[in-house]
């Protein structure tokens, strides 16, 4: 989970440091955040995330603004569905 938490905040560095280039009137478009951490996370060696872990980062993403949040493969395994299912019916501003 430590591993984990140290890639968020990277991630987070960095969607604040692509959040200032906008504010400082530097992009024209929108920009659209696709977060792969529920994914990407879980190929991490020692990481093992329990769905309602899974559901939580989801949910912190989500409150930090991120537009799409990719969740996992749900035809992977039955818990990878289940945990991608809850997750849909917890988000609801990302897609």
């Amino acid at each position: 989970m430590e591993k984990l938490q140290e890639q968020i905040e990277g991630d987070r560095n960095n969607l604040k440091a692509e959040i200032q280039v906008g504010r400082l009137g530097l992009a024209k478009e929108k920009l659209y955040i696709f977060d792969t951490t529920l994914r990407d996370g879980e190929q991490t060696a020692g990481v093992n995330l329990t769905v309602d872990e899974k559901v939580q980062i989801a949910k912190q993403l989500e409150r930090l603004g991120v537009d799409v949040i990719e969740a996992g493969f749900a035809a992977a395994s039955p818990g990878d569905f289940d945990a991608i299912k809850q997750i849909c019916d917890s988000v609801t501003t990302s897609r």
